[in-house]
C-alpha cells in the first residue's frame, strides 16, 4: 500500500493508513455503485469524503498498473491543484491511497478529500417548473464559460458532478468527480457540446447556452442552433438503455403513423393518435392511410396531415417506393410507428434510419429496421391495448398520457345539415334512433336473416317509440337489407330509404343515434367513436376482445352461434345496465 498525502494533512497519516482496512465497516455510504463513496469522520472531527474506485478489469488493469495511464484516483488527487490555482472551486484533496496485489497489479484505490456540504446538485432541476430554475441556469452558463476560458474542460460536466449553493451573493458552484479533465484551449463548439447533458426542461438548457454564449461574446442563436440538436440526440441515445426521469421531448416533434387497411382498423388507431396529441400537444402528427378513408379523418384534432395512398400507388412498386422516400425526407421524423409492418410499409423506416424511435411489429424481417418492436396482436388482446403498447417506448421521454377513446370529428354544420335530412325523411329527432346493421359484407360474418328479423321485431314491439335506420353498403348488402325489411312487412318504424351516402354522413348519423345493434363492421366502430353504445353480433372467428374494445363508451359483443333468445336476453341486460333510453 502506498499513500500520496497533501502536506497540509500530514498529521492525519496514521488515521488515513487505516482506511483501506476498515472501509467496509465505518462511515456513512452516500453512493454505492461500481465505486463506493463514504463520509468518514477523523478522531478530531474532520469530515472526509472517501471514494473507493473499483479494481480495473482485463487490459485496463495492466494499463493502469504499468503506468501507461494514471489511475483515476491519482488523477482525482492531482487535478484539484490545477483547478484551485485557476480559482475553480473543487474540494481540497487530502490523500490518495493505492493497493496492489500479486505482480504489482493495481487493486483498490482511494481518493480522499474534504467533505463539502453544498447540499445541492443539478438533478434537482429535472422536473422544475418555470420560474424556479432561470437564475441557476444562467449562473451555471457563466460559470462554464469562465471555466472554459481558463482552459479547463470537465469531460463529466453532468448534473451530479456540479454541487451548488446559494447565498446573498448568488450561486456558488463546486466541481467533483474530476478525474477526467482536459487542460488547454476550449473552442466554442467543444464548449457548447459540454453543456448538453443537463437534466431539466428544454428551456433550462437554452438558458445555460444563452448565458454561456453571452459570457464568451459569441452569437447566441448560432450557439443554440448548434447545441440543442446535439442535446436531443444525446438524450434519445441515452433513453434507449436507461430511464430518463425528465421530459426531453424535441420541439417541434414530428411523428408519422402508418395505418393501411380497412375503415375499422383506421378508426381504432385514433386512440393512439389521441394519446400522442394529449402527450405532445405541439407535435406534427401525420397519418398514412388509404385514400378512400381520408374523408373520415378530415379535421381530426389529433392529426396534423393526412397522407393518402391510392390503390394505384400501392400496387405500383416504383410509384410506392418513390412516394415513401419523398414522405420520410420531407421532414425529419423523430418517431415512426408502423402499425402494419409488412415488407412494403417497412420502407418508411428503412428510408429513415435516423429517426430516433422506429416502432413496429416483431416479425422475422423487421428486427433489423426497427429499434423497438412489440408482438403482433393476439386473439385475446384488445386492438386498442395493442395499438397503445406501440407507444410504450416513448415513455423513455417522459410520461405518456394514454387514452382508450377512439374518436372522429365532424363539423357542427355537417351535423345540422344531416339532421335536416333526417327530418325530411320523417324522423323525429326527439325520439330514440336505433341504427341497425342487419347484414354484412361477407356471408360467413353475417348472422342468419331469420334470427335478425326475430330480434328486430322484438325491438319494435318492446320500444315502439324507437325509429330504425338500416346501415348497408350498395349492392348485395342493400339487397339483403331490403329483403329483411320486406319480411318485416315494411314496418313503419324502419326508415329503409334513409341513408348515409358517405362516411362523413355516417359520422353525422352517429350524432343522432341512440343505440346500435347488428352485425360487426366498420360502421359500428364509427358509432362507438361517436360515443354511442352498441351491442354487436360477431362471427365465431372474430375475436370480441380484440375488435369490440372496452373504453368509456359501452360496447359488447356476442357470438352469432348463440340462439336468438340468448342474444335478446343479453342485449336487454346491456340496455338496462347502461341506462340506454329507448322509450
Amino acid at each position: 500500500m502506498t499513500i500520496s498525502l497533501n502536506p497540509e494533512y500530514e498529521a492525519l497519516r496514521p488515521f488515513l493508513l487505516t482506511i483501506p482496512r476498515v472501509f467496509n465497516s465505518v462511515g456513512k455510504t452516500i453512493y454505492q455503485g461500481r465505486n463506493t463513496i463514504k463520509v468518514i469522520t477523523t478522531p478530531d472531527g474532520l469530515r472526509l469524503n472517501v471514494k473507493r474506485y473499483h479494481v480495473p478489469k482485463g487490459p485496463n488493469r495492466l494499463i493502469y498498473s504499468w503506468g501507461i495511464r494514471k489511475p483515476k484516483g491519482l488523477r482525482a488527487f492531482q487535478y484539484p491543484a490545477i483547478l484551485l490555482a485557476k480559482d475553480i472551486p473543487t474540494p481540497e484533496p487530502v490523500a490518495y491511497i493505492e493497493e496492489r496485489g500479486m505482480l504489482g497489479l493495481l487493486g483498490y484505490t482511494y481518493f480522499i478529500s474534504l467533505q463539502i456540504d453544498y447540499g445541492h446538485t443539478f438533478y434537482e432541476f429535472g422536473n422544475a417548473a418555470e420560474g424556479t430554475y432561470e437564475e441557476a441556469a444562467e449562473a451555471l452558463g457563466r460559470f462554464a464559460a469562465s471555466m472554459h476560458e481558463k482552459g479547463v474542460f470537465h469531460k463529466d460536466f453532468t448534473p451530479g458532478n456540479i454541487l451548488w449553493k446559494k447565498d446573498s451573493e448568488g450561486y456558488h458552484f463546486m466541481l467533483v468527480d474530476i478525474n477526467r479533465m482536459n487542460f488547454g484551449p476550449v473552442s466554442m463548439k467543444r464548449g457548447l457540446s459540454n453543456l448538453i447533458k443537463f437534466w431539466g426542461p428544454r428551456r433550462f438548457t437554452e438558458l445555460i447556452i444563452t448565458a454561456y454564449c453571452k459570457a464568451r461574446h459569441a452569437n447566441v442563436q448560432q450557439g443554440l442552433a448548434y447545441a440543442m440538436p446535439k442535446r436531443e440526440q444525446f438524450w434519445i441515445r441515452f433513453s434507449r438503455k436507461h430511464t430518463v426521469k425528465f421530459p426531453f421531448i424535441p420541439e417541434p416533434m414530428n411523428i408519422l403513423v402508418i395505418r393501411f387497411r380497412q375503415m375499422g382498423d383506421a378508426v381504432l388507431t385514433t386512440a393512439m393518435l389521441n394519446t400522442l396529441r394529449q402527450t405532445y400537444p405541439d407535435a406534427q402528427i401525420n397519418f398514412v392511410l388509404n385514400s378512400n378513408l381520408c374523408p373520415l379523418f378530415t379535421a381530426h384534432p389529433a392529426i396534423s396531415n393526412l397522407i393518402a395512398f391510392t390503390n394505384k400507388e400501392q400496387h405500383n412498386p416504383i410509384t410506392f417506393l418513390r412516394k415513401v422516400w419523398q414522405i420520410v425526407h420531407s421532414c425529419h421524423y423523430h418517431v415512426i410507428i408502423d402499425t402494419r409492418t409488412t415488407p412494403k410499409t417497412l420502407l418508411f423506416c428503412l428510408f429513415s434510419l435516423s429517426s430516433h424511435f422506429r416502432i413496429g411489429l416483431r416479425k422475422w424481417y423487421s428486427r433489423a429496421v426497427f429499434n423497438h418492436t412489440i408482438p403482433p396482436c393476439r386473439q385475446n388482446e384488445s386492438m386498442i391495448d395493442h395499438n397503445l403498447a406501440m407507444l410504450h417506448p416513448l415513455e423513455a421521454m417522459g410520461k405518456v398520457r394514454y387514452t382508450r377513446q377512439f374518436t372522429l370529428s365532424i363539423a357542427p354544420e355537417e351535423v345540422v345539415s344531416y339532421g335536416e335530412y333526417l327530418k325530411k325523411q320523417g324522423i323525429n329527432l326527439s325520439k330514440p334512433i336505433i341504427l341497425c346493421g342487419p347484414t354484412a359484407k361477407l356471408d360467413h360474418k353475417t348472422w342468419g336473416e331469420d334470427n335478425m328479423i326475430w330480434v328486430i321485431r322484438k325491438l319494435i314491439d318492446t320500444y315502439p317509440e324507437a325509429q330504425f335506420v338500416f346501415n348497408y353498403a350498395p349492392g348485395r348488402e342493400r339487397e339483403k337489407a331490403l329483403r329483411i325489411w320486406h319480411k318485416l312487412n315494411q314496418d313503419a318504424h324502419i326508415f329503409i330509404h334513409t341513408e348515409a351516402v358517405n362516411m362523413r354522413e355516417l359520422v353525422a348519423l352517429a350524432h343522432y343515434t341512440t343505440f346500435f345493434f347488428g352485425n360487426e363492421g366498420g360502421a359500428r366502430h364509427i358509432i362507438q367513436a361517436g360515443e354511442k353504445p352498441s351491442f354487436v353480433v360477431c362471427a365465431p372467428q372474430t375475436s370480441i376482445k380484440k375488435w369490440i374494445p372496452e373504453n368509456e363508451t359501452p360496447a359488447e359483443g356476442i357470438s352469432n352461434t348463440e340462439t336468438k333468445e340468448v342474444v335478446w336476453e343479453r342485449m336487454q341486460q346491456f340496455i338496462a345496465r347502461h341506462h340506454i333510453i329507448l322509450k
